[in-house]
């Protein structure tokens, strides 16, 4: 929790290395959320948006309202059927908000050279 203190202060004064933090931290949340509201938004009432290409890569669409008159824009790779964009719009206390949620990499090779275990002292496995 202190960490997200710390992150959050360091992102709004433009550190890019806190970005690549959270990213690196909570990468698995943001590929749940994804297909989560993939889901969720074939679930619901939804329109085919056809087919776009966005960075170079060929995508159908679908917008799908929420239940909190949120609109909701998915774009999945026609190829891969993986996100590429999830576009959310909506209100939240009178205020206008909107999200987006980009950049996904997909079965990337990670390698654990350099990364180096930092196990508390007095740390005994159960």
């Amino acid at each position: 929790m202190l960490e997200d203190e710390w992150l959050k202060w360091k992102l709004r004064h433009g550190s890019p290395d806190a970005l690549a933090r959270v990213y690196e931290k909570y990468i698995d949340a943001m590929l749940t959320l994804a297909m989560g509201l993939l889901n969720l938004a074939l679930s619901v009432e939804h329109q085919a948006l056809g087919q776009k290409t966005i960075n170079g890569v060929l995508c159908e669409g679908i917008e799908a309202k929420g239940p909190d008159d949120s609109t909701r824009r998915i774009w999945v790779a026609v190829e891969t059927r993986y996100p590429i964009l999830v576009e959310i719009e909506g209100m939240k206390g009178g205020i206008r908000t909107t999200g987006t949620l980009d950049q996904f990499r997909w079965n990337v090779d990670l390698s654990a050279e350099g990364v180096e275990p930092e196990i508390p002292a007095g740390y005994h496995p159960l």
